[in-house]
């Protein structure tokens, strides 16, 4: 296959998954702000607040999964730019080695490259918090008027909770995974090994 249409479809992949990480944080803040400032006027009460942190969990795991997704690329475009000796590439079929290699290594020193992820990481979380706080003791917190049978056996408090605890589960193994096994020098490494090419 021609290796500069790879590249260049490949590079394009990369700039719109950023640009997707960017959108999905955006949406995620602006409806969390929207449905805080819609709280106020409704009779919903505090259940309104398990809303966001549903989303923001979710916004949470997508963006961490597209970082992940982008250092898988940008470790590919590296071989390439380094090994123009390969005669074919083949991004689909080297991708299926790569998924098919379970062997994979990196370093907590590459977490600083991973700034953006982090610190969307701790926004939403952050988001998250801000909104249980409000469920549990903010204005409007939710009261046994609110779907009383639910609320009776503490339903309603268990899964704000596992939410809460869920988002930051997911999200903390997802970083870590980012950050020790699938940063850009591993999926290098992990790239020339299944690839067949010298170091």
């Amino acid at each position: 296959m021609n290796r500069d249409l790879v590249y260049g479809t490949i590079r394009q992949e990369i700039l719109e998954q950023k640009k997707c990480q960017f959108q999905m944080f955006t949406a995620s803040a602006t409806i969390t702000a929207a449905i805080l400032a819609y709280a106020g006027s409704t009779k919903i009460g505090g259940l309104i607040y398990v809303a966001p942190m549903t989303l923001n969990s979710l916004a949470l795991w997508m963006v961490i999964d597209k970082a992940i997704s982008i250092q898988r690329k940008v470790g590919y475009l590296q071989i390439m730019e380094t090994h123009s000796e390969k005669p074919d590439w083949s991004w689909e079929s080297d991708l299926d080695k790569f998924r098919a290699d379970a062997n994979e290594g990196g370093g907590e020193e590459e977490s600083r490259k991973h700034t953006f992820a982090t610190m969307v990481s701790l926004l939403l979380m952050s988001l998250n918090i801000f909104c249980a706080a409000l469920y549990f003791f903010g204005p409007g917190a939710a009261t046994s008027a609110d779907l009383p049978h639910l609320r009776h056996y503490g339903w309603l408090d268990a899964a704000c909770v596992l939410i809460l605890l869920g988002g930051f589960a997911a999200g903390w193994k997802k970083r870590n995974g980012l950050v020790r096994g699938n940063n850009s020098t591993a999926i290098r490494n992990k790239w020339l090994r299944v690839m067949g090419l010298p170091r």
